[in-house]
């Protein structure tokens, strides 16, 4: 069982998933498929890590 509750995972991949969308369209940085992927997976994946650091810190008090 997870130490952790549901709901505030969803809500980070849900931010982590408009983060990836919408960064690298608003940092022009979409010329094709290809680095729209890349920059993509990285702003999700920093938007997550950046996010579960937070909530890890505010959990703890």
């Amino acid at each position: 069982m997870p130490d952790q509750p549901r709901r505030p995972n969803i809500i980070i991949m849900g931010i982590a998933i408009l983060v990836a969308a919408l960064v690298p369209r608003l940092l022009g940085l979409d010329e094709s498929f290809f680095e729209r992927m890349a920059y993509g997976l990285f702003f999700g994946l920093l938007a997550i890590w950046i996010m579960n650091f937070l909530y890890d810190r505010i959990s703890r008090g």
